[in-house]
């Protein structure tokens, strides 16, 4: 049996069994990840980070952020992406940057099932490609809900995120119940980068813009956002003209771009979608003043 000290443990697990591997240096973790001791052989030996997207610096394992104002074009563009990565033939973004390939996890909450799965046909129409595993995924209830095991609702997501390429969340403030000017809103930012850590797979949450100039304001809200992400990217657009740029990175800071939508081909209601999007990139080496001072730093 237990000692005093062990006692309140040995109730929380109520199973002789797990405390005899307690005992034994087995115990079952509660709240804690695998240890990992950081020693100077495995600094010497750290694997190169196998990008999802290099250009954007999308990695796995890693939690990005993508803001944008309203009707700015954030979900196209995650889902122009999530086309890249996941159809036949050897895509590329913008036909020039590699991606990895592989399989893509769409929580849509902004979209119905027929705009989100026609605007997927058009978009593969643009790359001349078929789309090979894209999974679109409703909630039933908003991720942190207070109502739910958030332990329980990690556990499904990490089941749902691994052996996928990417997955990205559509959007932040219709997934979560908690209010995003309060620091509560990083409770589920936080979760998100645990579930992209163990599945080992690139996660992006789609946001709003804030009114704010600075880069911790680009996020509407809590400044919580901003700081709970590995990567944030901006997309302004304007005359169906779309900036994209790295507000914030662990890393380098990449060089935006810019490009445009063209929307080609005819459309039938009642035949197949010939309809077509195709992304065009228009300049693709825009300094930033955070890029440039970062880059001198590391240098």
């Amino acid at each position: 049996m237990p000692n005093d000290v062990d006692k309140d443990w040995y109730e929380h697990t109520s199973s002789e069994a797990n405390y005899r591997k307690y005992q034994n240096g087995q115990r079952k973790r509660i709240a804690t990840g695998i240890p990992d001791k950081m020693t100077k052989s495995k600094l010497d030996t750290l694997p190169k980070i196998e990008y999802t997207i290099e250009r954007l610096l999308i990695a796995p394992g890693n939690l990005s952020i993508l803001c944008g104002t309203g009707c700015s074009g954030k979900t196209m563009f995650m889902q122009y992406l999530s086309c890249c990565i996941s159809c036949t033939g050897d895509q590329k973004l913008f036909g020039k940057y590699p991606v990895a390939h592989g399989g893509v996890i769409h929580i849509d909450q902004e979209q119905s099932k027929a705009q989100t799965l026609k605007r997927y046909i058009r978009l593969a129409n643009g790359l001349d490609a078929d789309i090979e595993d894209i999974t679109r995924v409703p909630l039933d209830y908003r991720l942190d809900d207070p109502s739910l095991s958030a332990k329980a609702v990690e556990q499904e997501l990490v089941e749902l995120f691994t052996g996928k390429t990417l997955a990205f969340v559509d959007s932040l403030k219709a997934s979560s119940v908690a209010d995003e000017n309060s620091s509560s809103i990083d409770i589920l930012l936080k979760m998100l980068k645990r579930v992209a850590e163990k599945a080992e797979c690139a996660v992006v949450v789609v946001h709003h813009k804030g009114k704010g100039k600075d880069a911790k304001q680009t996020g509407r809200g809590s400044s919580a956002i901003y700081d709970s992400a590995d990567l944030q990217i901006g997309l302004d657009s304007k005359d169906n003209i779309y900036e994209v740029k790295c507000e914030k990175t662990r890393e380098r800071y990449f060089p935006g771009f810019k490009f445009t939508l063209l929307d080609e081909g005819e459309y039938n209601e009642n035949q197949k979608c010939s309809e077509k999007l195709v992304f065009q990139l228009l300049e693709d080496d825009i300094k930033s003043t955070e890029g440039s001072m970062r880059d001198r730093i590391i240098d």
